[in-house]
């Protein structure tokens, strides 16, 4: 799957987790698990920005500095051994980075 990181397209093959939708909410459904009241921001496959935002929000809850503009290239990102080795919530949030490009290229050409 060709990633566009820094401007350039860049193929990585990494795992596939079944990623959850509205249908079948995945283990991580963030809607059953907030709080009545709690605040939470939903990104949708539609939105051309989603797959870096969920990319660089891994990126950082990884270790990649929070104010750094190269953090969708940090190793942590990129390698698919490190990414390989990554809590389960972070290999999920990145399928699904994947499975929004992948959606969009399929529907939104």
């Amino acid at each position: 799957m060709d990633h566009f990181i820094g401007g350039e397209a860049r193929s990585f093959t990494f795992e596939r987790v079944n990623m959850g939708t509205k249908k079948e909410p995945g283990k991580f459904d963030c809607h059953a698990k907030a709080e009545l009241d709690e605040p939470l921001f939903v990104l949708l496959a539609r939105d051309e920005y989603a797959p870096a935002v969920v990319r660089y929000w891994a990126a950082i809850k990884n270790g990649a500095p929070l104010r750094d503009p190269f953090a969708l290239d940090h190793p942590n990102v990129c390698d698919p051994k490190i990414r390989a080795s990554l809590p389960e919530k972070l290999r999920e949030a990145l399928s699904c980075a994947d499975a929004m490009q992948a959606w969009r290229a399929k529907n939104r050409p």
